[in-house]
């Protein structure tokens, strides 16, 4: 059986994406992420799987054209509502994704009552070592600051990660982690109504299929003994097929001289594109995934 033994954060992880459109598919940009990488191990073979933090997250996708509104957040009454502690969890990845959005777009007004979503969350679920006093004082402290809070909200999330590691924990882990994903890539599509103009924050959301790959790999070992979260990580494998109907198609490959006498295959890489219609199964597969798990009133799970 698998079991996880270290928690490494990797600073300045060089991220190559692709995001060019028409004239520009071969340009790219480079862009430097805080991966979070965990790692299980078999025997001797060791199995490493990194996933970024939500703050990570949002930075990244926000540099193509978000915008900010309340009206796209889960509702902070909702932390009182779900009753399941697998609900919880998943909800504390929500907020924390929620609370992510909120400093990076530097809105003071709501990030008070989405970090004690949070906080209340995580109390009800033994994290209070992480959510204390002294955290809280240093939210405090810092209310007026939103730089401050953005690393504040980073760094708990990583002592969060810490703390379910070392006490084993790693199944809370790998829930709270779906709830991330999910709400940051609602958050993401929810705004987006023209294709055409959103591509490069399309561009964004496709690019998050090599964490989320990593997440549903993360979760296998917790399927065979828990039903809840095997029907999880198949609606999260749902999501990765929507998310890769982006998937870029390589031109037909062509002979390209080299010397004289000598030839080599080559090939182009078309951009990401979501056509109309897959654009609509990518945001009704996430807005429906979502809806399950984040409302309270469907049903209790």
């Amino acid at each position: 059986m698998r079991r996880l033994y270290t928690l490494l954060l990797i600073l300045s992880v060089g991220l190559v994406v692709s995001c060019g459109q028409g004239a520009k598919e071969s340009e790219q940009t480079v862009v430097n992420l805080s991966d979070i990488e965990v790692s299980t191990q078999v025997g001797k073979r060791k199995i490493y799987y990194r996933f970024p933090s939500p703050n990570d997250l949002i930075s990244y996708i926000k540099s193509e054209q978000l915008v900010y509104s309340e009206l796209f957040l889960n509702p902070t009454d909702n932390a009182d509502r779900y009753l399941g502690s697998r609900l919880q969890l998943f909800n504390l990845g929500v907020f924390s994704a929620d609370f992510a959005f909120i400093t990076v777009f530097k809105n003071l007004s709501h990030a008070a009552k989405y970090f004690e979503a949070v906080e209340k969350i995580a109390y009800k679920n033994g994290l209070s070592p992480v959510f204390n006093e002294s955290l809280r004082a240093k939210v405090q402290r810092n209310q007026n600051n939103m730089d401050s809070l953005s690393t504040i909200a980073r760094d708990s999330y990583i002592e969060m990660v810490n703390h379910l590691t070392l006490s084993g924990r790693e199944k809370q882990l790998a829930i709270i982690s779906a709830g991330g994903y999910v709400e940051v890539l609602h958050l993401s599509v929810v705004q987006i109504d023209n294709t055409t103009d959103k591509q490069p924050i399309l561009a964004r959301v496709y690019d998050q299929r090599l964490g989320l790959e990593n997440l549903i790999r993360f979760m296998n070992d917790y399927t065979s003994d828990d039903k809840w979260v095997l029907e999880l990580q198949g609606d999260l494998k749902d999501l990765l097929a929507a998310i890769k109907l982006g998937e870029s198609e390589p031109v037909q490959a062509t002979k390209e001289e080299v010397n004289a006498g000598e030839f080599a295959l080559t090939a182009q890489v078309k951009p990401v594109h979501y056509s109309a219609e897959n654009y609509t199964t990518l945001k009704t597969t996430i807005l429906k995934l979502r809806n399950k798990y984040t409302n309270p009133f469907l049903q209790e799970r």
